[in-house]
């Protein structure tokens, strides 16, 4: 496996897409794994020059579900409100006191941060009553999912992972390329590594894990920055706007230009660039489902 670190506005990027260019040249299959805001941003960095054929941008996610597909390896999935009934339903049929309100969700919550870690019930210490309540929720849990023949997400990290350490899997790539993440996990960075005997890996990390050593080291670039600041909140957004507006005549991309404001701020630069005739897109995130009030779940 090939390391590259480097902190942000390195070059990682850069690097791993004259990795990828060279395989792709070659007529082969890349996969570049990254977060899903990442995809429209990998593919417009990969084809500025000309069009590229064999390249597929993943998330983790869809990573696991493709080499477990190809080997005949998927289970239906438990999706998350069916996670959450599950761990009510261990909840309700183990001893104690009945669960309280929120308690499904939170011991969904602990479960699938040690599965992320690769703690299974038994690893889990005995050094109170809400470690062993955890211990027995978490494995009354697995005995219920596997009664119902499903994966949770997590089940299929693990099951990619059985998949390249025990046998020899159908790998539909000749490189993976993994960049974009803050960091990567225990289970993630082994079956990184398992993979790595099969196809060639290439992993950025802002950070080296311990036990890795990277092969390339980037240093930050120097990144100019200016600071004006104008008597009121209005005065400034229609001076920001301004400069938008002479940069885009000045043969910038709108992809290569964006404003960073505080969230109150943002329908007010959303409200002016119609005036400005600028095609500002709110990349706000959507906001998360509101959990209902009644209810143990």
């Amino acid at each position: 496996m090939h390391l590259i670190v480097g902190p942000p506005a390195s070059g990682k990027t850069t690097k791993l897409l004259e990795v990828a260019h060279t395989h792709l040249r070659q007529r082969k299959r890349v996969w570049w794994v990254g977060l899903p805001m990442q995809k429209a941003y990998v593919y417009r960095r990969a084809t500025e020059q000309r069009a590229v054929l064999g390249l597929e941008v993943l998330t983790s996610q869809q990573l696991y579900y493709r080499l477990l597909a190809a080997n005949f390896g998927l289970k239906p999935i438990l999706t998350g409100p069916g996670r959450v009934a599950l761990v009510g339903e261990a909840l309700h049929s183990g001893e104690g006191p009945p669960p309280g309100p929120g308690e499904a969700r939170l011991f969904t919550r602990a479960i699938a941060e040690a599965k992320r870690n690769g703690v299974g019930p038994e690893d889990i210490p005995q050094i109170g009553p809400e470690t062993r309540r955890l211990r027995e929720v978490y494995r009354r849990y697995e005995e219920l999912k596997a009664s119902w023949g499903r994966w949770d997400y997590d089940d299929f990290r693990s099951g990619a992972l059985r998949l390249l350490e025990e046998g020899k899997p159908r790998i539909e790539a000749e490189l993976v390329v993994v960049d974009g993440f803050r960091e990567l996990g225990v289970l993630e960075l082994r079956l990184l590594k398992a993979l790595s005997r099969h196809v060639e890996v290439w992993v950025s990390l802002p950070e080296s894990p311990p036990g890795l050593s990277p092969e390339v080291t980037l240093s930050a670039h120097p990144v100019c920055m200016l600071r004006f600041r104008a008597p009121n909140p209005v005065s400034e957004a229609r001076w920001v706007l301004q400069a938008v507006k002479r940069d885009l005549a000045q043969n910038f991309s709108p992809l290569e230009l964006a404003i960073v404001a505080p969230q109150p701020r943002i329908p007010t630069f959303l409200t002016l660039a119609d005036e400005y005739g600028l095609p500002l897109v709110n990349q706000l995130p959507p906001p998360p489902p509101t959990p209902p009030k009644d209810g143990f779940f």
